[in-house]
């Protein structure tokens, strides 16, 4: 059989990058990898990571310039031991007490003209960034690394994961196997034990109909490690707004006001219109959730553990006797 013979001469370098670049944009098209980087002229070799998003990053270098667009992501930079290469962070970011001195780059809809500027080597978010926002940058060169999880036990993965992408795997996996520990302690303690069910206020700005959590989230999956059951588990969406009425059919054992720090008190739920019958009101089982617990409880970071067990103490105190 006749089989055509290939070129003697290989391709040039210059060719096999113009290709390689044709490749992972192709690639791109397809939702694989980002090319943002992927200059022709450039001889570094790209290599390609995965994010908490399933996102392809691609990265020249381990970033030695970064800046955090979410509290949970600058919690666990500076966990791993990474403070001194932040450039900059959110607006919520508050905590180590370092962050208080770094530049503040807004919310929800960053300075991208800042961040631009400031020429980082990586941007390192959650999964509440939006699209715009990570094209917008991804257009300007600069990598976008998302770090979150929806689960708590998700958390020690991703925790490792950034921590290999950012040249620290060691101090990762000793992060992430605290974590880990912490996790398992709390759920030992109260697995075997009776469920207890509870009502998350998130936000009562409506005070007729306060949000809450459904399933399929982040504080849904700690409520139940904790030893509690969400009396709103079986919602059509993650975050409902909710009736007073049905908070009172569901009469919740326990309730966790997230919204204290809005001002909603436990003296303020006691002057809802049939809420003294509840029986968490009753036995006055009401946790009023102060600013600190409010931000390991949102946070899917290295305190988690933490947040965890309090809410855990809330729910189960004598599993911790």
């Amino acid at each position: 059989m006749f089989v055509p013979q290939l070129a003697c001469n290989p391709p040039s370098r210059s060719v096999l990058v113009v290709l390689l670049r044709s490749i992972v944009c192709l690639a791109l098209i397809s939702g694989f990898v980002s090319c943002q980087n992927l200059n022709a002229n450039d001889n570094r070799q790209a290599v390609v990571h995965i994010d908490s998003s399933n996102r392809a990053v691609a990265l020249y270098e381990t970033p030695k310039r970064i800046i955090s667009l979410a509290p949970s992501t600058t919690e666990i930079l500076f966990e791993l031991g990474l403070g001194k290469l932040i450039l900059a962070v959110d607006d919520q970011s508050n905590f180590p007490a370092e962050t208080l001195q770094l530049e503040k780059l807004g919310g929800f809809q960053p300075n991208i003209e800042r961040i631009i500027e400031l020429e980082p080597d990586l941007v390192v978010g959650a999964s509440i960034i939006s699209t715009s926002i990570i094209q917008q940058l991804e257009r300007s060169g600069i990598p976008v690394w998302i770090a979150d999880s929806s689960t708590i036990k998700g958390i020690p993965q991703m925790v490792r994961s950034l921590g290999r992408v950012l040249g620290v795997g060691l101090r990762a996996e000793a992060v992430a196997t605290k974590i880990d520990s912490q996790i398992n302690d709390v759920v030992n303690r109260v697995s075997n034990l009776e469920p207890l069910t509870v009502f998350v206020e998130l936000d009562a700005t409506d005070a007729s109909k306060p949000y809450t959590i459904g399933p399929n989230n982040y504080l849904h999956d700690l409520i139940g490690l904790a030893g509690g059951q969400n009396v709103f588990s079986d919602a059509i969406s993650a975050y409902p707004q909710v009736s007073l009425e049905q908070v009172i059919y569901r009469d919740p054992e326990l309730i966790v006001l997230n919204d204290y720090i809005f001002g909603i008190t436990r003296a303020d739920i006691r002057q809802r219109a049939g809420w003294k019958n509840i029986e968490a009101v009753r036995t006055d089982r009401i946790l009023e959730v102060a600013a600190n617990l409010n931000d390991r409880l949102s946070r899917p970071g290295p305190r988690v553990g933490s947040a965890l067990e309090e809410i855990a103490r809330f729910i189960h105190p004598d599993a911790f006797r």
